[in-house]
């Protein structure tokens, strides 16, 4: 009789540290593993912290607490009837987010963690930003991802610790920033920082602020297309008041169709930056300015 009241006890403990995360949608369990993965580390299904049963989705107070108390409390906050509303959710790992990755407090103290080699820049007017973004990655990280094309499965897949940056213009004044970190787990961080390069947790309104990280990874973990990557190497329909153009040399439809870049997203980025830097190496080949590296890249493509 003891041992049935210990269990029905136990039981009632567990069921009572387990909160039901009512995210919905094709991409609910992928996206639960990237919000919880950012206090974990690892895998929250495999570490005990979320369970699927049928098709919900629960969460492990007493497992959440070991790596973050904030998050736990939160949830715990924001939970009703022991169930967690996709936007309680999403504002509970918001305002935990930035100080469980340990991200920078500055942009400063960013560009000096993430130092960006041999640095190659794209700029790109699209639906992030009204501002037009100048993209700025490691040419040596991007020339990687594309050398192992073949061996990841024909997929475009960075690095570890691959820093891919945005700043967001006005003229010539930085507003904003925006910046993506891959992560072990094959995820990436998001950051931004404002005019004055400090941490702030939404974009600048222009038609609407976007919450970092869960906005940022909604979008890119879609399977929405978005202009003007959607047309490339065409140019897309003008669409009245905005501005949606690539600003890029070299558009090579074979190159285009040969990654599928932006319909693909294999490593949930929407650029097109390895479908340009080909395109660029191709245009380059013939006009014979290309160096023996990039020539064996091509082969090695293929292309």
């Amino acid at each position: 009789m003891r041992i049935l009241a210990l269990v029905l006890l136990m039981a009632a403990c567990s069921s009572a540290e387990q909160l039901e995360v009512t995210l919905e949608g094709e991409n609910a369990q992928r996206l639960l593993r990237f919000y919880f993965g950012s206090y974990t580390s690892e895998d929250p299904f495999e570490a005990g912290l979320l369970e699927k049963r049928g098709s919900r989705f629960y969460v492990d107070l007493a497992v959440l607490r070991e790596y973050s108390s904030e998050l736990s409390q939160e949830l715990k906050a924001k939970a009703s009837g022991g169930i967690v509303s996709p936007d309680s959710l999403r504002t509970a790992v918001q305002v935990t987010y930035y100080h469980a990755r340990n991200l920078p407090r500055m942009l400063s103290e960013f560009n000096d963690q993430w130092v960006t080699d041999n640095a190659i820049t794209f700029e790109v007017h699209g639906p992030v930003t009204n501002y037009l973004r100048r993209i700025t990655l490691s040419e040596s990280a991007l020339q990687n991802a594309i050398q192992n094309y073949y061996e990841n499965g024909e997929k475009i897949r960075y690095a570890v610790g691959t820093a891919i940056k945005a700043e967001h213009l006005r003229g010539t004044r930085v507003v904003e920033t925006t910046a993506m970190v891959r992560r072990s787990d094959g995820f990436w961080d998001f950051v931004t920082y404002d005019s004055t390069g400090a941490l702030v947790s939404h974009t600048l309104p222009n038609d609407r602020a976007l919450a970092t990280p869960t906005q940022c990874a909604g979008c890119h973990f879609g399977e929405k297309g978005f202009e003007p990557e959607q047309s490339w190497p065409l140019e897309p329909a003008i669409v009245p008041g905005d501005i949606r153009k690539w600003y890029t040399g070299a558009r090579d439809t074979e190159v285009a169709e040969f990654f599928s870049e932006h319909l693909r997203r294999s490593d949930t980025l929407l650029g097109l930056y390895a479908t340009a830097y080909i395109s660029d190496l191709r245009a380059r080949r013939g006009a014979g300015t290309l160096d023996s590296s990039a020539i064996a890249l091509l082969n090695r493509l293929g292309l």
